[in-house]
């Protein structure tokens, strides 16, 4: 049977291994195997476990690795085809995947976390000496309990989870959703970095010592055996040697989607979001739009973002940086939308006709690329002569007529609270950006303008 269906040599010695025989699981296996070589990972693979029972053994306390060391069920977990829910008492342990210091290194995971619950889903426990990657808020900080961070041992001998010592760990808000998500950690002296699905990432540049696990046991679930557990389903863990770039994150995501993690529900829509500063998240006292976003009833726990909006930039230039930063990122969802809020830096340079066009090309060039286009109007702002109001008003109104051209229309322009740029209750003290209440209403209008997405 297995010559017959060609399976991948790797995949076959594992399914003989433990058992596999349901066809999906055996081609979703195969699938994965070579996804993972074409992609050059496999090499730097050093641990690998699809939790869904069809690619696990039957009726055994053992939870078989595709790649590195097999772990011990302990408790009593409840299995699925997509994953596996740990109560307060459930865990897999494994030995050291890695058996030498780990410098640099990446944790990619695929999980849904109950909201307000606490605990690992993969890594080293307590009191021995991380990484691990860990779902929800501190206990000891009193952080939202709806988190993601990472935590490691900065010197080989601390434990993690001493957050008397800064750098040790990132936070995230809004991940435990109860809703299928992938997560990746990205781990270097210079550099740590988490992404997620239905976040914002994280990353911190500044020097950290290299990442020592002394620990000879890793766990899968949670922490000392019930301490801090995940309390939710897990899909997918594995443990690179080595960092993994954006890209490699996206193909990784979509193999896993499309092979092992098949009958998972993850977010089918993804969200890319170019423009100036009114949506590049650059105010560390404000919450922008797309973060706000992230808890709207129509959009929360159901999309992926991927933001490439830079204060200053005109449109001319987000033209230009489509095909490197928008086109290879225009189909990861099973509908993708793109929201492009510009113009408002053109309006001192560029006439009224010409930002229009470049407008209508960014336009056609996203649609062509199978992106479901979100147009914006252009708010006022302090500090425009007459000439130059009158040449938004009327490109407003000329945006407004072109419908034919484009998806959907955030009219931010007739929002009532945000006509006024010396409100100082929706903008900020410039007279131009928008405070965390003014980017709310813009949060309210997309979800309201696209209520199914």
């Amino acid at each position: 049977y297995f010559r017959l269906r060609r399976l991948d040599p790797d995949a076959a010695l594992c399914a003989s291994r433990d058992g596999v025989s349901d066809p999906d699981g055996l081609s979703e296996l195969s699938e994965w195997y070579v996804g993972l070589k074409s992609l050059g990972l496999f090499s730097a693979t050093l641990y690998a476990s699809s939790l869904s029972t069809l690619h696990q053994p039957r009726d055994e306390p053992r939870l078989a690795a595709l790649v590195g060391p097999d772990g011990v069920i302990h408790g009593r977990p409840d299995t699925a085809p997509d994953g596996m829910t740990f109560g307060p008492l459930d865990y897999v342990t494994i030995p050291n995947p890695s058996g030498s210091p780990l410098e640099t290194f990446s944790i990619f995971a695929s999980f849904e976390a109950s909201p307000g619950r606490v605990g690992l889903v993969f890594g080293s426990p307590v009191p021995h000496q991380g990484p691990g990657l860990y779902v929800g808020g501190s206990p000891q900080q009193g952080l939202f309990p709806s988190e993601l961070f990472m935590d490691y041992s900065p010197d080989g001998s601390t434990s993690p989870l001493d957050y008397g010592l800064p750098g040790r760990r990132t936070f995230h808000n809004g991940h435990a959703t109860g809703r299928p998500q992938t997560a990746l950690v990205n781990f270097s002296p210079a550099d740590l970095l988490i992404r997620s699905d239905l976040d914002i990432p994280f990353e911190r540049t500044l020097p950290h010592a290299a990442a020592w696990n002394g620990n000879p046991q890793w766990m899968i679930g949670n922490i000392d055996g019930g301490v801090l557990s995940i309390g939710g389903k897990i899909h997918f863990v594995a443990l690179f040697a080595r960092p993994i770039t954006e890209q490699e994150h996206l193909r990784l995501r979509s193999l896993l989607a499309s092979t092992l993690g098949r009958r998972v529900r993850y977010p089918e829509v993804n969200l890319i979001v170019e423009g100036d500063s009114y949506s590049a998240d650059g105010f560390p006292s404000e919450t922008c739009w797309t973060t706000r976003l992230l808890q709207e009833p129509n959009w929360k726990g159901r999309f992926t973002m991927r933001n490439v909006a830079t204060g200053g930039e005109f449109i001319l230039q987000m033209v230009d940086e489509f095909d490197s930063e928008v086109r290879p990122y225009a189909s990861v969802g099973q509908r993708d939308y793109l929201c492009l809020w510009g113009g408002s830096n053109d309006l001192a340079s560029t006439p009224g006709i010409a930002l229009l066009d470049n407008l209508k090309t960014y336009w056609a060039k996203a649609r062509s690329s199978g992106l479901r286009v979100v147009a914006f109007t252009l708010l006022s702002r302090r500090g425009l002569s007459p000439e130059r109001e009158a040449r938004r008003q009327a490109l407003n109104d000329q945006i407004r007529a072109a419908s034919n051209l484009y998806d959907y229309l955030i009219d931010v322009a007739a929002i009532p609270e945000l006509q006024d740029p010396e409100n100082m209750t929706y903008r900020m003290n410039d007279g131009v950006h928008l405070r965390t209440a003014g980017m709310q209403l813009v949060a309210d209008a997309v979800n309201a303008a696209i209520p199914a997405p």
